[in-house]
């Protein structure tokens, strides 16, 4: 896991170097896999918007944007 973000919803999301997010929606204390975003490794995860619509991600192929698919809502 390279990095993690508290949304405004309650919802908790990981990323995983892979580019594959986990999300929680019980305080963390069980994720489900969001569908992959094919691409790089990345180190780093920032999220846009505090709703979570989309991060910017990093790594070795450059800064890339990973949206948050509206089914993991």
């Amino acid at each position: 896991l390279v990095g993690g973000a508290v949304l405004s919803d309650g919802r908790v999301v990981l990323l995983a170097s892979n580019r594959q997010l986990l999300i929680g929606q019980d305080q963390g204390r069980s994720f489900t896999l969001a569908p992959g975003v094919p691409g790089r490794p990345v180190s780093a995860l920032l999220p846009l918007s505090p709703q979570g619509a989309a991060f910017a991600v990093a790594g070795a192929g450059g800064v890339a944007l990973l949206p948050l698919d509206s089914s993991s809502r």
